[in-house]
């Protein structure tokens, strides 16, 4: 039933879904957000448990949000591309912070460091809070992190913020430029951020698929909903169920093409 889906919709906004859906009968009542991190392993992992674009079905994009490029003060760098000009100047000695080996803010940044040419040592932790701590103390020089992980220290000045990674400016921070703009030619094209979308058992049926997707994208378009995501530094961003497995290939063989190109053992 409508109410059915709709109590669904509410606990899978609340991250309340089976782990492993391949194994779920495909009756459209066991879900899973497929985030990111998901895509990353299905492109880096030599080998994975299931077939991503095989047993799982697209439902709908949820949401995106990027990621801020942010540098401790004492850089004397007020943009993207002046930055990149002192890196070059200084190869192998600025320090990038990450959430660990594989990571999409790792991988983010890695991609950012290849197209500006650059070389920067990374860092990894075990989660994004030390080496945030780190980057506020001026051991590490440079991060990606989300709004939400940054705001606080923007505010009181000990990271300063020179770009957002998506394709377009975001309505929190209008006046801070997307790297593809200020980052100079080389950086044509850059996007990376995080994300998730739901997906279904891959032999559900698509009048189930659909059903679905109808549902999400009128939950996503109540104000409160909206209001909640936003708050968040978070943009709702449904989509048709084409469009958002469009999304996850492309992810996979972006971050999958990555990995091969650094070497990169995904663990």
């Amino acid at each position: 039933s409508s109410r059915r889906r709709h109590t669904r919709f509410r606990n899978v906004t609340g991250v309340q879904t089976c782990a492993l859906p391949i194994y779920a009968p495909p009756d459209g009542y066991t879900l899973h957000v497929f985030t990111a991190n998901d895509a990353v392993n299905a492109g880096a992992r030599a080998r994975m448990p299931f077939d991503t674009l095989r047993d799982l079905a697209p439902v709908s994009s949820l949401s995106s949000s990027p990621y801020l490029l942010g540098v401790h003060p004492s850089l004397q760098v007020k943009t993207t591309a002046e930055f990149i000009a002192l890196a070059k100047k200084r190869p192998g000695q600025l320090y990038y912070a990450s959430s660990g080996t594989g990571s999409p803010i790792h991988l983010s940044t890695a991609l950012f460091a290849r197209m500006a040419g650059i070389n920067m040592v990374h860092v990894p932790y075990k989660g994004f809070a030390p080496g945030l701590v780190d980057l506020v103390s001026g051991q590490v020089q440079v991060a990606f992190a989300s709004l939400a992980s940054f705001m606080q220290q923007v505010k009181a000045g000990r990271v300063k913020v020179l770009a957002v990674t998506s394709d377009a400016r975001i309505t929190q921070l209008p006046e801070v430029p997307t790297v593809a703009e200020s980052g100079g030619a080389s950086m044509a094209g850059f996007e990376a951020s995080t994300w998730n979308g739901i997906m279904a058992p891959g032999k559900t049926p698509a009048a189930t698929i659909i059903a679905i997707n109808r549902e999400l994208v009128r939950l996503l378009a109540q104000s409160d909903v909206r209001e909640s995501y936003v708050s968040l530094a978070v943009e709702p961003k449904p989509s048709t169920p084409e469009a958002f497995g469009n999304q996850v290939r492309s992810e996979i063989a972006k971050w999958g093409s990555l990995v091969k190109a650094m070497g990169l053992r995904v663990e």
